[in-house]
């Protein structure tokens, strides 16, 4: 349909933005990105796992102990809304299976991954690529696919019916300025995942205004208006951050290219005895 053309083809287009021209040397960029982010990804995933799951223990503990007791010896550690235990619980298992899902498909490097391992095995066209191109595949779909889930993650506590309340505007705005620097997301990356959370957050701030007190209204919609900008001000810093490492890829690249022709240059132009004796670039 054309109102489908109109909505896809602008979306497209911003989470394009940054992409060099040339697939070949946007795949090669990719692959390099995707090595030097790579320890990073899984190092944050480790720890994502590990603290997520103290904060699942600790609502456990909760439930079993009692408030009372709860408050005597754990409180200060973690604060469990007495009202809420069973759908924060829910909420955390579900953040916890973001990082799980993230140490597993990292894999040991980024030529031993599970999405590499099935592409090798199953997909023909996979089979075909080259080892960069494999890379830059393969580092897309993780990164691309942490980011949807960390987008539903930024705003899980709209899913189990928090209202809204200052909590889960700071739990966006915390998660979706964190996440992405911790998982080195790229521009892409965030645009997926602030998409994601961004149509989550509205459809329940459309819902919770009709029910709320009219004077209310104001200071909510201004409390998100505020979450917003801040997060596409953080936006532009991402941007500016890529725009630096694809410029410096370019450089390298062209310098590369400009010693291969001078050395080509320099053997033509030499007697054979003295290229013989020239050191290999």
């Amino acid at each position: 349909p054309h109102w489908t053309h109109c909505l896809v083809r602008p979306l497209t287009k911003i989470y394009q933005t940054l992409n060099f021209e040339d697939e070949t040397l946007e795949h090669e960029f990719r692959a390099q990105y995707w090595q030097l982010v790579h320890i990073f990804f899984r190092l944050s995933c480790y720890v994502g796992v590990g603290l997520t799951l103290a904060r699942v223990v600790l609502v456990h503990v909760f439930m079993i102990i009692g408030e009372e007791a709860y408050r005597k010896c754990c409180s200060e550690i973690w604060h469990v809304d007495p009202g809420k235990a069973h759908q924060h619980l829910g909420s955390l298992y579900f953040e916890l299976f973001t990082p799980i899902w993230g140490s597993c498909m990292a894999g040991l490097s980024t030529k031993r991954n599970p999405v590499t391992w099935f592409g090798n095995k199953f997909s023909k066209r996979f089979q075909e690529m080259d080892a960069a191109k494999k890379e830059s595949v393969s580092g897309e779909i993780i990164l691309s696919f942490s980011a949807l889930y960390v987008g539903q993650v930024a705003v899980v506590n709209y899913w189990y019916g928090s209202a809204f309340s200052c909590i889960t505007l700071h739990q966006m705005t915390f998660v979706m300025i964190t996440y992405p620097i911790l998982l080195q997301w790229s521009w892409r990356q965030w645009v997926l995942g602030f998409g994601a959370s961004l149509v989550i957050s509205c459809c329940a701030m459309a819902t919770i205004v009709q029910t709320v007190d009219p004077t209310l209204k104001t200071e909510y919609g201004m409390s998100y208006a505020f979450c917003a900008i801040v997060l596409i001000l953080n936006s532009y810093v991402m941007m500016d951050r890529e725009k630096r490492l694809r410029t410096m890829f370019v450089a390298k690249v062209v310098e590369g290219e400009f010693r291969d022709s001078f050395d080509t240059i320099i053997r033509h132009i030499l007697p054979a005895e003295a290229v013989s004796r020239l050191k290999p670039t």
